[in-house]
C-alpha cells in the first residue's frame, strides 16, 4: 500500500509539473465566459448551442456583418521577451444568412500590431471560411514579433451579410 500511495504522490507531482509548464494563454477571457472583458468589439456575446443538458450553452461573440464596411474585435496582449513566435487560434461559425461581400479577397482579415520596438507596426493575414455551417477551427503561427513586447490581436470581419460567431481565442508562445 506505501509503495502504492508513493507511485501515486510521483505521478501527480510529475503531472504538476507538466501542467505548469504547457504554455498559457496570453488572451485573457478568449472563451467570452466573461462577456467582453478584456475586448474590444463590434459585436455582443451570446449563448449557442443550448441544450436541455446544457442550459447555460456556450458563450460565444457575435458580429452582425455591415455591407459597406468592417466589424472587429481586437485585445491587447503582453509577450515575454524569450518568446520569438506565436501561435494564433480560434473557432468561427458561419450564422444564417452569411453572405460574404468581397468573396475574392477572403472573409476574415487577421492582424498583429506591434506597439513598440524598433519594427512597430503590423502583419496580417486574409483567410477563407469553408461553406459549412459549423465550427471551423483558424490558426496562424506568426514569427515576426521582432523586439515587440506589447501587441494586439485584430481580426476584422469584411463587408458582407449575416453573421459570423467566435469562440475560444488562444494565443501561445509556439516553437520556432
Amino acid at each position: 500500500m506505501r509503495q502504492y500511495v508513493l507511485a501515486m504522490g510521483v505521478l501527480l507531482g510529475a503531472g504538476v509539473v507538466l501542467a505548469k509548464d504547457l504554455p498559457e494563454n496570453l488572451l485573457k477571457n478568449g472563451d467570452f465566459g466573461r462577456l467582453l472583458s478584456f475586448w474590444r468589439s463590434d459585436g455582443k456575446v451570446v449563448k449557442l448551442d443550448v441544450t436541455e443538458a446544457k442550459p447555460d450553452g456556450n458563450p460565444a461573440l457575435e458580429i452582425k456583418l455591415h455591407p459597406k464596411r468592417n466589424q472587429s474585435l481586437s485585445q491587447k496582449f503582453k509577450v515575454d521577451k524569450d518568446v520569438r513566435v506565436l501561435k494564433l487560434r480560434f473557432r468561427v461559425k458561419k450564422g444564417d444568412g452569411y453572405k460574404p461581400g468581397a468573396p475574392t479577397i477572403g472573409d476574415l482579415t487577421l492582424t498583429f500590431h506591434r506597439e513598440d520596438g524598433r519594427s512597430r507596426g503590423a502583419t496580417y493575414l486574409h483567410s477563407r471560411l469553408n461553406d459549412y455551417k459549423n465550427w471551423q477551427d483558424v490558426s496562424w503561427t506568426f514569427g515576426q514579433l521582432e523586439d515587440a513586447k506589447r501587441m494586439t490581436i485584430e481580426v476584422e470581419t469584411l463587408p458582407g451579410e449575416g453573421v459570423l460567431y467566435f469562440d475560444d481565442f488562444v494565443i501561445e508562445p509556439a516553437a520556432k
